[in-house]
């Protein structure tokens, strides 16, 4: 996590306070709602840009399509993991899904 034109920066800053706290806001509802967090990308500082909108890489487990978080397209560095039984399951939930472009679907066997 760093500003974006610095030479080691994977993940820039939100791109702005209002962005960031809804962000926060999100992550901390998924939890609130029985997510794990396994990735907690919240209160990160960045030297030299402690003013920034940063929020760091988090990952959230155990998601439900019930829960805000799914629902809601987060804008940030955050990746919701929802675990489903099969592929045919995880595209049942996806297709209908309205920001459908934002999944994927991972198979532990071909």
């Amino acid at each position: 996590v760093n500003a974006g034109w610095e030479a080691d920066a994977d993940v820039g800053p939100m791109i702005s306070p209002e962005a960031k706290l809804r962000c926060e806001r999100l992550i901390q509802s998924g939890i609130s709602e029985g997510a794990q967090c396994i990735v907690d990308g919240r209160g990160v500082k960045v030297p030299g840009y402690e003013q920034g909108n940063w929020v760091g890489p988090t990952l959230l487990s155990h998601v439900q399509p019930h829960m805000e978080c799914y629902k809601e397209e987060i804008f940030g560095p955050v990746l919701s993991c929802l675990e489903v039984g099969s592929a045919v399951t995880g595209l049942g939930y996806a297709l209908p899904h309205f920001y459908g472009s934002a999944f994927e679907v991972h198979r532990r066997s071909v």
